[in-house]
């Protein structure tokens, strides 16, 4: 073989291997500078909010991405969890209130719900047809925290609670739940939880 055609196969293989380390060693869901890529996100629906959390399970306001970036968004019940877990976000709900109740009687509108088996939720995008929902008896319910869940649970059910698409739109778009979780479902939506920019 020629030395130079050698010496050019080198050449490439040392580049995407420079690459790789970078794309590996880079925190999942950067998107590396000003470029569109893919991002993902973890949203937790609990009665009755939405918690996002980032890749690296950081508890984030809002997504925000640059128009073009795929997002992957990961859909899990707060009750697919320990009470570790979903009772400190359950504990958010009786603290700033739902719908005119907090405290005692929202912790029992949330005991009705759970009797009539109102327990999942659903994950809609308003303005980009985007929907996910939740079947919270697919884990073990024995995570406490987000590591733990993602190193235990069975990989096709979290496939099955994940939404993958293009955020091809500008502008600030809105979660709303879709599934019927009980008193509190028709006031379950995060406004502005997704910011797509140009």
């Amino acid at each position: 073989m020629d030395q130079k055609v050698i010496a050019g196969v080198a050449i490439v293989i040392l580049i995407a291997a420079i690459a790789g380390y970078y794309m590996m060693s880079s925190p999942a869901g950067e998107t590396g500078g000003e470029e569109a890529g893919e991002e993902t996100y973890i949203v937790i629906g609990y009665y009755w909010g939405f918690k996002i959390y980032d890749s690296n399970y950081n508890p984030v306001d809002k997504i925000m991405v640059k128009k073009g970036t795929t997002l992957k968004i990961i859909f899990l019940n707060a009750r697919s969890f320990a009470e570790d877990f979903y009772g400190p976000l359950e504990e958010e709900s009786k603290q700033r209130g739902v719908g005119g109740l907090d405290n005692g009687p929202l912790e029992q509108r949330i005991m009705e719900a759970l009797e009539n088996n109102q327990v999942d939720h659903g994950l809609q995008i308003i303005g980009y047809g985007v929907t996910v929902a939740t079947n919270y008896r697919a884990f073990s319910g024995t995570a406490k925290t987000l590591q733990e869940f993602f190193q235990n649970e069975p990989q096709d059910a979290i496939n099955q609670h994940t939404v993958v698409f293009k955020a091809d739109k500008t502008g600030v778009f809105d979660f709303v739940c879709y599934v019927v979780c009980g008193y509190g479902h028709s006031f379950m939506n995060l406004k502005g939880a997704l910011q797509v920019y140009e």
